[in-house]
């Protein structure tokens, strides 16, 4: 039997490019996983899943 923990799936925007400076983000549970995509083994945000939501819902980030 095979017990390897499974591989973390982070996001990143459809939006963005290889040149740009971009985020990518993991769901895990009841928590939201936030890093930067050129850094992979850097830092890592986690908020709940509401603090999450209320940030998405505040449409700050559209500026």
């Amino acid at each position: 039997m095979n017990s390897q923990p499974p591989v973390r799936q982070w996001y990143k925007s459809s939006r963005s490019s290889n040149a740009a400076d971009c985020v990518e983000v993991y769901q895990d549970g009841d928590r939201v996983g936030v890093r930067d995509s050129k850094n992979l083994g850097g830092p890592e945000l986690w908020f709940s899943s509401e603090t999450w939501d209320a940030f998405l819902e505040s449409g700050i980030w559209k500026s």
